[in-house]
């Protein structure tokens, strides 16, 4: 028989899941403001098109949902996501190239300019990825923190009879560390 992990209705990993969309939206706005600082306040060349702050912030901002929206089709947004850093690391990259494509893209077919020079987006992918890791973490971090205080954890039911149940039990048995409860064995065998 095969161990099965099965979920209780828990809305601590919802809060996580909208606490990441916050941070990673902060994180975008941040990045491509301070690639626009970068480029227009320190840059040694005049810019070929002056673009005022408010203008670039408001498109950023209204493109935002849907760079929001890439990264939750490609998966940040899943349970399954939170705690395999380096699948996380890469969605991560493929969103910010896509998503910064995207604002290149709407630069291009758009009558108004968005950047004010072509380095901007460049920084500004660079940024992303950055700011995005270093935003993740810190989310990791306090919810760590929190399951320490015992908040957020989920209760799970294991099903199963196997070596490998036993092992989950093993590594489960922590849930300041884990972030679950085990709270009931179905199906297991008597020693």
């Amino acid at each position: 028989m095969v161990s099965l992990l099965v979920y209780m209705k828990n809305n601590a990993s919802f809060l996580y899941s909208l606490c990441l969309i916050f941070t990673d939206a902060l994180a975008l706005v941040a990045a491509f403001v301070s690639a626009y600082i970068l480029r227009v306040t320190y840059g040694n060349t005049p810019v070929a098109n002056p673009v005022s702050a408010r203008t670039y912030i408001l498109i950023l901002v209204s493109l935002l949902p849907v760079w929001l929206l890439i990264f939750s089709l490609i998966g940040l947004y899943n349970r399954s996501i939170y705690e395999k850093r380096f699948s996380e690391f890469g969605r991560l990259f493929v969103g910010t190239v896509v998503g910064t494509l995207l604002i290149v893209g709407f630069d291009y077919f758009s009558n108004d300019v968005i950047f004010p020079a072509k380095l901007v987006p460049v920084y500004g992918m660079g940024l992303t990825f950055v700011f995005l890791v270093l935003f993740r973490n810190v989310a990791r971090i306090i919810r760590r923190s929190l399951f320490g205080h015992n908040l957020g954890i989920s209760n799970v039911l294991i099903v199963g009879n196997t070596v490998a149940t036993q092992e989950l039990v093993k590594w489960l048995a922590k849930p300041e560390v884990s972030g679950y409860r085990v709270v009931g064995i179905v199906g297991s065998h008597e020693r």
